[in-house]
């Protein structure tokens, strides 16, 4: 999220959570196969397209910006203790 939310592509294997914030070849580079050679391949891929780079890492950056605000947080922290009947 740190990175994406500088404005860089990442390259993202399956692990918990990166299915949400990395959308293949929009906000990041999706690597299904863990493999270090399909990693190797993702990120030559990223590394000679500068302009696509660029473009997924624009992207990157507003949805974290959209989804991952402050405001947007902590509306969903305040949402989950009404919920649970904390507030």
């Amino acid at each position: 999220m740190e990175a994406m939310s500088m404005g860089l592509p990442v390259v993202a294997t399956p692990v918990h959570g990166s299915e949400r914030l990395v959308c293949h070849d929009q906000t990041g580079y999706r690597c299904d196969d863990p493999s270090p050679e399909a990693i190797h391949r993702a990120l030559v891929t990223a590394l000679s397209q500068p302009d696509r780079r660029k473009r997924v890492g624009a992207a990157a950056r507003e949805a974290i910006r959209a989804g991952y605000s402050l405001n947007s947080v902590l509306a969903i922290e305040v949402a989950t203790y009404r919920r649970l009947g904390l507030v």
